[in-house]
């Protein structure tokens, strides 16, 4: 874009430095404002100091970006900043979503939570408390007014509408069936404390409204019909007020008011947001200056000058010019090129001032976004403004400040509704409340912790109470939830639990047992099995022929024996035990003391932590070491460290008696269908050592 400016008319020199080089009124109004007591010229004759400029002198000149002195003030500033500025928007949503997340109500009967939830729902519990959330967090103070209805019974809640109900404001006295019903929430800056100071010396302040010169002008004179109709609606006290031109006092059995780490000596609880007003101020004025900066970044000034000077520098530049040249530089601030007519002979001069890339750019955003993620409570890692260097316990320590902000709110919000509940629950003569859980919100790495409880509670070393709390969990409600889903599954109407005292396939292990007693033949259960095929013989026959083989070996005669109860009648014999069994027995013995000795080593060889962790060979070598360590003795040796450690240097190897060892562990596998367990093939090694001296 070219714009072209004549040449203006000639004009006096002190009205041109006036309203060119410096702002008159503006000197003057600072005169004015307090600040000239701090001149400090001539302090001695030829010596002058100059003040430093302060904040106040800053806002003297930008009253708006002041921060302001009354609680009302910086209620609507922090309201502005969270409706103008999208970074504090985002992050007090937030924080309300993460609040309010998966609120519900519970009770121990579960007819009376169906009816306590569906009040709940009725009541529009979920945006009640997105709302009392949202002004906790926006503006540090929630102020409500609680309105009641009329329950002649509890199925009136599933059949009438709110239309239907009589609504109005809490009565003095708690009545039967007067429930609350609905939630009216007032900004704080219309609310005042009654009586200031003197409010800190009672438990219960009285909070009231001051109505604006509009909401008068409308009560005292209403413009429409539809004015007059609101007006007529309105309670006789709240119209008694304005036209009294008094503040309307709220009544205190309906106000509900809560802070945000409120003061002692404060009437009221400062916005989160009060700390950094300045900082988003700053925020504004930075994306001001891009502004600019973008409409300046392709300006550019060519000067037509008309006529040369020849004795340029021995005449001074003309007065009218110098103040003409500074009118067009004033007014030329929208960007673009600017053509200007000079002189007195053509000469064309082109300037480019297209330098705002220096300029452009998000490392100036960095310090003030920081400052002001750090005062919301966000982990500036968690930021587009990171960008490395931050060390991880900080981040943490962020992160943790932000949880413990969110759960104070909740713990405000749970506060407000277990009151309303008590008050539900007397009103429909229950002798227990309903109860508020949430959903567990994680915005840390818990994991640790929470399986240190569950441990800990396995070992019974924390109570379940305990565990459950931790979890955010009620413990009546979970002790009655358990008990009555324990009552179904014995009478059979939920399906039983599995794990480790309950087996779901009891039934199948209880037939497997059956068959193999020989209780049941196989097609009582369902089995139905092939012929066999020629010349094979099940293993049972093989059992029943051997034992009819013995008996006709052995065969004895009816009466034989001696009669019952009759004593010898010689000295029987001493028995002598055998020796093939005595060193059996020290065998497998022997086999569990020297694994003892070893099995640290073993491990320790094959780098593994515990025995589970050994593979099927590792385990077979460490299994025939242990063996040939066991025949290096002699039966009923002593066995101690030493004596294992020199037969582990003699490396004596037996390779007949390993093989002995396979064919029988074979023969095991081939008769039973079954592995053999570490036990049966340490009694087959010391049945085979055995033989071997024996």
């Amino acid at each position: 874009m070219t714009k072209k400016v004549s040449s203006p008319a000639p004009s006096d020199d002190n009205q041109s430095n006036e309203k060119g080089f410096y702002n008159k009124a503006a000197i003057e109004s600072f005169a004015k404002s307090g600040n000239q007591h701090r001149d400090y010229s001539n302090l001695v004759p030829g010596i002058s100091g100059r003040p430093g400029l302060s904040f106040d002198d800053y806002y003297s000149f930008r009253p708006d970006e002041q921060i302001s002195s009354s609680f009302a003030g910086v209620f609507k500033q922090a309201d502005e900043v969270y409706n103008k500025c999208g970074l504090i928007w985002n992050i007090i949503n937030l924080m309300t979503d993460f609040t309010t997340k998966g609120i519900r109500v519970v009770h121990k009967n579960k007819k009376k939570e169906k009816i306590a939830r569906e009040w709940f729902a009725r009541i529009e519990g979920l945006h009640v408390s997105e709302r009392f959330t949202n002004y906790f967090y926006r503006l540090g103070n929630v102020v409500a007014l609680r309105y009641t209805a009329k329950l002649k019974n509890e199925n009136i809640l599933y059949t009438q509408g709110k239309a239907d109900l009589d609504v109005f404001p809490m009565p003095e006295k708690a009545e039967k069936g007067v429930i609350p019903w609905r939630y009216v929430f007032l900004h704080p800056a219309c609310c005042e404390v009654v009586g200031g100071e003197l409010s800190r010396f009672v438990d219960d302040p009285i909070y009231s409204i001051k109505f604006s010169s509009k909401v008068r002008r409308q009560i005292t004179n209403p413009k429409s019909e539809e004015e007059k109709q609101i007006i007529q609606k309105l309670p006789a006290d709240i119209v008694a007020a304005v036209k009294e031109s008094r503040p309307y006092i709220l009544d205190k059995n309906r106000t509900i008011v809560y802070h945000f780490k409120k003061d002692d000596w404060n009437p009221w609880a400062l916005p989160i947001t009060y700390p950094i007003l300045a900082d988003i101020n700053i925020l504004q004025k930075l994306k001001l200056a891009d502004v600019c900066a973008l409409e300046s970044a392709a300006s550019k000034i060519r000067i037509f000058r008309l006529g040369v000077l020849e004795n340029y520098m021995q005449e001074p530049p003309d007065p009218t010019a110098v103040s003409k040249f500074a009118s067009f530089i004033e007014n030329s601030v929208g960007g673009g090129t600017i053509d200007v007519i000079w002189g007195k002979d053509v000469d064309i001069i082109e300037t480019d001032l297209s330098n705002s890339a220096s300029f452009l750019g998000e490392d100036k955003y960095k310090p003030t976004l920081n400052n002001i993620y750090t005062t919301m409570g966000v982990p500036i890692t968690l930021t587009s403004t990171y960008s490395g260097g931050a060390g991880a316990s900080g981040s943490q320590m962020s992160l943790k400040t932000l949880t413990e902000r969110l759960h104070y709110g909740r713990t405000n919000l749970l506060d407000f509704w277990q009151a309303e509940l008590e008050m539900f629950a007397k009103a429909l003569g229950w002798r227990e409340a309903p109860q508020i859980e949430f959903d567990q919100t994680i915005l840390a790495n818990e994991d640790t912790e929470k399986q240190l409880l569950i441990q800990l509670a396995d070992r019974n070393l924390i109570s379940d109470e305990t565990l459950q709390l931790k979890f955010n969990l009620n413990p009546d409600m979970e002790k009655v939830r358990t008990n009555r889903e324990n009552r179904e599954r014995d009478s059979g109407r939920r399906v039983k639990k599995a794990g480790q005292w309950f087996d779901p396939q009891h039934k199948e292990k209880l037939t497997q047992i059956a068959l193999q007693s020989g209780a049941v033949t196989p097609s009582q259960v369902g089995l139905e099995l092939e012929d066999p095929k020629p010349g094979e013989i099940k293993q049972i026959q093989k059992l029943q022929q051997k034992g009819a083989g013995d008996q006709k070996k052995n065969p004895g005669i009816s009466g034989q024996g001696r009669p019952g109860g009759k004593k010898d009648s010689q000295k029987r014999k001493t028995p002598k035990f055998s020796t093939r069994s005595s060193v059996l027995a020290w065998a497998m013995d022997a086999q569990n003391r020297i694994s003892d000795i070893l099995q640290p080593a073993i491990l320790k060889t094959f780098n593994k932590s515990n025995i589970r962790k050994l593979t099927d060979q590792e385990y077979n070598t460490s299994e025939q070491i242990k063996f040939d360590v066991l025949c290096a003795f002699k039966p009923f040796d002593t066995i101690n460290l030493d004596q294992v450690n020199e037969a582990v240097k003699s490396n004596n190897t037996y390779p007949q008696l390993r093989e002995e060892i396979a064919n029988r562990v074979n023969d095991y596998r081939r008769l039973t269908n079954t592995e053999p367990t570490i036990d049966q093939i340490r009694l087959i090694q010391s049945e085979v050592y055995n033989m071997l001296y024996t």
